[in-house]
């Protein structure tokens, strides 16, 4: 459509005009704080920034419109499109920059800039005075300046359309499944890289020593040292990182395998929801918004078995509602899911049965079912160590049911459903995908999960694991069911899916930002960041060298530092290093009857014990006492 000469050279009056304006603006921002730097100053320079940034856009826009279906791309109007990007990149990298700065606790309006991220936004003022230059003589001479001829840039992006439609098409499993893993993957190595070398997590160090421990000692079946105490530990994981712990340290494999296991759990993630909707593109979409969603990204914080739990527990309930495989892999998948972890066990104990339940309803072969539940419960049973539990108002309970406080645990529970899994639960139970199998796994997770809430007398210990391992399992249905939502719902899926990703953008730059929202979860870390913070981490770490090198016959620590003390003594007995799970400064009297060093962040006070404290080390955060009988 050929626009009118009158009317064109009004739009490109405005077009100017609007640069101008902007200018002034950028500008008067810039002499303000040059003559008076205040916070005041600079907070007005960022909204004066903003104002030239989009009035600028806007002459472009209209620059654009005019000229791009008459006019060679060859001509002066591309330099406007020049500067936009340039302009684009100035005002977002600034913004961006000075947020991360700050840990996101800067606003994108009203910036507080960093002195990295000045020279940037000063930058939106310079591409504004370059962007009047080409919009000047638009305005003089009707038309821009030709250098060659070309075809038009309607014509070029014309043509574009299909090859960049067909480059950038994910719309297949060889694109979609790479470019779940690759998201996911980066998504979870920026905190890892961010705070290189220490890891991610509280528990992640303890799951360091224990490797270590695992390669001195590869029997998966026997106890393991585990926080104090002895344990049978699911055994999957050790096995897994058995060989690249060998080849790079147990260190280096903990690094490692959160990033490359979260894009794992993004691929089985979006191989379900494309089976479960005919599409990859909504298979990748779904897979991306699972790898934002909060609870999934917390349990790669430091749940690290459970993690690859969460893996196989997917990809045996798409292999399940999917028919994807046959009975052989998908009872295998089972038993690999609970040699996983207990939680992920128990899930594969109630799809077992279910599964079996099916199998002699349709009169098909029990075996492979059967094989998979008597292998899970077992293995429950054996993580558990008893098949009863003793119970004070039941007399027994079967394994890894415990009481707890109604008026303590409850509210937790119902806080962890409304905060943690509502945005989950909602869509999917809408949602008209019915995978059966993901159905029964989820409804025994949060049977189990909400037990406080329903028997607080006879509910699962640690039920908050099993609330957020519905999270993994429920999320491809879910985000499914938000992305078919019709056309008057869009609007509703659109906030749900942005309500999914706004916390966790926070969550995984490790700002506060996100810390009375997981304050309102259990066992839940303010933001994707290590255990403590880096420096007191570096401490530790030296007074656990030192502590452990030290040879004594026995240790006690806190557990924060008995986590770095288990790194540097391998396949400790309870006896040989004990945590000291009280936070008291008080002697216990039950670890005095050998020489036995201390180490507490408080000064240790003997209390009601007989025993000489010798000071070992007390000028640091942790202190170090030598406790004789």
């Amino acid at each position: 459509m050929r626009v009118r000469p009158c009317s064109k050279r009004l739009q490109l009056l405005a077009a100017v005009l609007m640069n101008a304006l902007g200018l002034l603006a950028g500008l008067y921002g810039v002499l303000a704080f040059k003559d008076n730097p205040s916070l005041d100053t600079i907070v007005r320079l960022d909204y004066l920034l903003w104002a030239d940034f989009a009035l600028t856009l806007a002459a472009v826009a209209i620059n654009v419109k005019v000229f791009s279906a008459s006019h060679s791309v060859a001509s002066t109007y591309v330099l406007n499109l020049v500067y936009a990007v340039l302009l684009l990149y100035a005002r977002l990298a600034s913004t961006l920059q000075s947020m991360l700065d700050y840990d996101l606790m800067n606003p994108p309006v009203g910036t507080v800039y960093t002195p990295r991220a000045l020279p940037l936004a000063l930058l939106v003022v310079v591409l504004s005075a370059l962007n009047l230059v080409p919009s000047l003589v638009h305005l003089l001479l009707s038309r821009p300046v030709a250098l060659a001829d070309a075809y038009t840039l309607h014509q070029v992006l014309e043509r574009a359309k299909p090859t960049l439609a067909r480059r950038l098409d994910i719309g297949t499993p060889r694109r979609a499944i790479p470019l779940a893993f690759l998201t996911a993957f980066i998504v979870r190595l920026y905190p890892e890289l961010k705070y290189w070398p220490w890891h991610v997590g509280w528990d992640t160090v303890e799951y360091v020593a224990h490797l270590s421990d695992f390669l001195e000692k590869p029997n998966p079946f026997a106890p393991h040292y585990w926080m104090g105490g002895m344990r049978h530990i699911p055994p999957l994981l050790d096995i897994v990182l058995a060989l690249p712990a060998r080849l790079a340290g147990a260190w280096l494999a903990f690094k490692l395998y959160p990033p490359i296991a979260y894009g794992a759990l993004a691929a089985v993630t979006c191989v379900f929801a494309a089976r479960l909707s005919k599409d990859w593109r909504k298979g990748y979409v779904a897979s991306l918004l699972s790898a934002l969603y909060i609870l999934n990204l917390r349990i790669s914080w430091d749940y690290q078995r459970q993690l690859l739990g969460s893996i196989l527990l997917l990809a045996t309930l798409a292999a399940l509602d999917t028919a994807a495989l046959g009975p052989l892999s998908k009872a295998t998948l089972l038993v690999l899911t609970a040699l996983s972890h207990e939680v992920t066990a128990f899930a594969a104990v109630a799809v077992s049965a279910y599964w079996l339940w099916e199998a002699l309803k349709r009169r098909e072969k029990p075996a492979p079912p059967l094989v998979a539940l008597t292998a899970s419960t077992l293995l429950e049973l054996w993580y558990w160590g008893a098949p009863v539990t003793p119970n004070p108002y039941t007399q027994v309970v079967p394994p890894g049911l415990v009481p707890y406080d109604y008026y303590s645990e409850a509210p937790q529970t119902l806080a962890y459903l409304v905060a943690g899994l509502a945005p989950l639960l909602l869509p999917a139970s809408l949602s008209r995908h019915k995978p059966r199998y993901t159905a029964v796994a989820a409804l025994a997770l949060l049977l189990a999960g909400t037990s406080p809430l329903i028997a607080p007398y006879t509910a699962a210990a640690t039920w908050y694991r099993f609330l957020i391992q519905v999270s993994p399992i429920l999320a491809p249905v879910a985000f499914l069911a938000l992305l078919e939502t019709r056309a008057d719902g869009r609007l509703v899926a659109a906030a749900l899916a942005a309500a999914v990703a706004l916390p966790s953008a926070y969550y995984i730059a490790g700002s506060p930002m996100t810390s009375k929202y997981a304050s309102s979860i259990r066992e839940f870390p303010y933001a994707m960041v290590p255990g403590n913070a880096p420096h007191v981490l570096a401490e530790m770490n030296k007074t656990a060298w030192l502590v452990a090198a030290g040879n004594h016959t026995a240790i006690a620590a806190e557990p924060s530092i008995a986590r770095f003390i288990h790194l540097y003594m391998r396949n400790p007995s309870p006896q040989q290093l004990a945590w000291l799970w009280s936070s008291s400064a008080t002697l216990p009297c039950n670890i005095t009857v050998t020489p036995t060093l201390i180490v507490t962040q408080g000064e240790l006070q003997r209390g009601p014990c007989n025993a000489t404290i010798v000071p070992v080390d007390t000028n640091a955060t942790f202190k170090v006492y030598l406790v004789k009988p």
